[in-house]
């Protein structure tokens, strides 16, 4: 494989203007990584942010928030509540990376991170992902011009909208059953680092 490095250019949107997250210091570590452009055949060429969101997650709950924790979840009930068998390969752990991204973008306080308000950021990501689906415009973080539903099958894609609207009613009709579902899924899913990539 052959990659080359190149430096964040303006199409690609990011750094936003006037954003708090990631922190002045996070932003100039991300641009000094650089996006990397790997060849996949020998004529196409595709732009990697794979380091840059490393660089993103790495320390993102210094201050005992529960980001991490919130993304594991949303992995977990796309696994076992939103994509039954065959669906999964449309919706992936990569689309959950990325609302995470632009949630945490949105929500940049370790205020709106609180162990206790675990439950309003799955809500609040779980909504996301399901307006990205049905307007089926899905914006890389690192790049918002790059949909990452584009080539995805839309049958399939209406399936997952079903499961998520599903529960989307359950978790607005009841938000203690929610919370219930939400406890019994960190309970199994112990090993935390595992299922986080």
């Amino acid at each position: 494989m052959i990659e080359s490095q190149v430096e964040f250019e303006p199409e690609f949107h990011w750094p936003r203007p006037n954003i708090d997250w990631p922190s002045k210091q996070k932003r100039s570590a991300i641009k000094k990584i650089g996006v990397n452009d790997i060849a996949k055949e020998p004529f196409y060429w595709t732009l990697s942010f794979a380091a840059c969101e490393k660089e993103l997650l790495d320390g993102i709950d210094i201050e005992g928030t529960c980001r991490k924790k919130s993304q594991r979840i949303m992995k977990r009930l796309k696994d076992d509540v939103w994509c039954p068998p065959g669906l999964k390969s449309e919706l992936t752990s990569y689309h959950l990376k990325n609302v995470h991204f632009w949630e945490c973008e949105d929500h940049p306080s370790e205020t709106e991170w609180q162990q206790e308000l675990l439950a309003a950021r799955v809500k609040s990501m779980t909504y996301r992902l399901l307006v990205y689906i049905q307007r089926g415009i899905f914006p890389l973080y690192f790049h918002d011009g790059v949909n990452l539903l584009s080539s995805k099958d839309k049958v399939v894609l209406q399936k997952i909208t079903n499961c998520l609207l599903c529960f989307v009613m359950v978790f607005h009709s009841n938000s203690s059953t929610v919370l219930l579902i939400v406890d019994v899924l960190i309970v199994l899913c112990p090993n935390y680092n595992s299922i986080v990539s």
